[in-house]
């Protein structure tokens, strides 16, 4: 587990494939890593009703989720390197 004060955001994406991609690449260079998870389908506290309203019906199914990965901020210059090349 990260601390939060000691983390960094590395890279955010809507993709599924995309964000297994870059947490197999981090894994297999041994740096520790965070995951946030967001999704954009469900309604939030302050959109309170839109889903009910909107429906999903024209939401693309890859993506509804939000992922967010962090890794510890001496990782960093490593982990943008490993995940770019």
């Amino acid at each position: 587990m990260l601390p939060f004060f000691n983390q960094k955001e590395l890279v955010v994406c809507s993709n599924q494939s995309q964000y297994q991609k870059y947490t197999s690449l981090l894994e297999k260079a041994g740096i520790a890593y965070r995951t946030k998870a967001r999704d954009l389908s469900s309604p939030s506290l302050f959109s309170m009703g839109t889903r009910e309203r909107a429906g999903t019906a024209f939401q693309k199914v890859n993506y509804q989720t939000l992922y967010t990965i962090y890794v510890r901020k001496v990782d960093y210059e490593r982990a943008v390197h490993v995940i770019i090349v």
